[in-house]
């Protein structure tokens, strides 16, 4: 199976995708798209309006951060998708990574070689 967006630029070219697994070898700062299953959805009171949720594929975990901004435009998404493409920011603290969220589309599956 292949996956694909719902939703698709014809004017930019998205960075290559990545899985999780991948990312121990990119730059802190770097921009990433990576796809996965949505395995939860945070959003603590504490948190000041930011979102956190977390991907993952058969390679591993991946924490994802988003902003009010972010999560305003692309929340609808995220609340009705079970896997997510998500387009970020890497960021490395203290061993852990995380994306820093700039878009979320909504991953579907199809049969192989399969543009749709």
């Amino acid at each position: 199976m292949t996956p694909t967006s719902s939703s698709s630029s014809a004017t930019t070219s998205p960075p290559s995708t990545r899985s999780p697994s991948r990312l121990s070898h990119v730059a802190h700062g770097t921009r990433v798209l990576v796809g996965g299953a949505l395995t939860h959805r945070q959003r603590p009171p504490s948190a000041g309006g930011t979102t956190f949720l977390n991907i993952e594929d058969e390679t591993g975990m991946l924490n994802i951060i988003v902003s009010p901004g972010t999560w305003n435009r692309y929340g609808k998404i995220a609340k009705r998708s079970a896997a997510l493409l998500v387009r970020g920011i890497l960021e490395r603290d203290s061993g852990s990574i995380n994306l820093i969220a700039d878009r979320l589309d909504q991953l579907t599956f199809g049969p192989a070689g399969s543009t749709a």
